[in-house]
């Protein structure tokens, strides 16, 4: 609808994507915080904000380099032309989130929530 009539919040901005799911330094943190009215400014009512507002805001800045390895294990697949989701974890792929770099892993089936929750009491 914004196309249709014209609305372009993003022709000043270059905007960046990403994942959601990251870990920061305190000083990104504190960065972040004092951005909060140009982050709202151009990220109000838009789609997946979630996953362009932080890199967008830092593209250019020495923060970029601050950004930790994520340190989670998602695998994500497209369900449609517009909808890129996680998708489930099964017994499977016990070799694929054993990675020493994950500390975290995400979406389980049941079955495999089972599964590794037994294995890690072994």
């Amino acid at each position: 609808m914004q196309r249709y009539i014209g609305i372009n919040r993003a022709r000043k901005i270059k905007v960046q994507s990403g994942s959601q799911w990251f870990s920061i330094t305190d000083d990104l943190v504190q960065y972040i915080l004092s951005h909060e009215s140009w982050i709202t400014k151009h990220f109000n009512y838009t789609y997946c904000c979630d996953e362009l507002f932080i890199q967008s805001l830092i593209a250019n800045t020495q923060f970029m380099n601050t950004l930790s390895e994520n340190l989670r294990y998602v695998d994500f697949i497209w369900k449609s032309k517009h909808n890129l989701t996680p998708r489930y974890l099964t017994v499977d792929d016990v070799s694929l989130i054993e990675n020493p770099k994950y500390l975290f892993a995400r979406k389980f089936t049941a079955n495999s929530i089972e599964f590794f929750k037994r294995r890690i009491q072994e």
